[in-house]
């Protein structure tokens, strides 16, 4: 990979399907058209890469990459109440859950195309493949 930078605070907002773990970028924005969501996304890393890397990444997203292994997940600067602390989000009352919710994004790593400019962003929520894949 070409033109690493970490550690950006750069928000965008990306669409994702709501039919996750597509094969290929194509897959994704096929699903995209049937059914989608958009949600925040910090940039915490962007690669730039060739034509040929380009092709490698956006036709075997479920193929198993350091590249994406350990990163990703979900933050967010609501201060959640004390009794809330130790709860994963999702099981929280409803009201709460919107509140985290409201003031959440993802957190994606970034690739574009050096030759079109073309890009997409990923949220692999630790793992090491292209769990969670969504357009700019």
């Amino acid at each position: 990979m070409s033109a690493q930078a970490t550690g950006e605070r750069r928000i965008i907002t990306a669409v994702f399907p709501s039919l996750n773990k597509q094969e290929t970028l194509s897959c994704v924005k096929s699903e995209i058209k049937r059914r989608s969501y958009t949600n925040r996304v910090r940039i915490a890393e962007s690669h730039t890469v060739s034509a040929a890397e380009w092709q490698d990444l956006s036709e075997n997203l479920l193929s198993r990459r350091g590249i994406w292994a350990g990163k990703g997940g979900t933050e967010s600067a609501y201060q959640e109440p004390a009794e809330l602390t130790e709860r994963n989000p999702l099981t929280w009352p409803d009201e709460e859950r919107r509140r985290w919710l409201a003031a959440s994004n993802l957190i994606g790593i970034e690739i574009v195309n050096a030759e079109t400019g073309e890009r997409f962003v990923v949220d692999p929520q630790g793992y090491d493949y292209a769990r969670y894949v969504g357009v700019p």
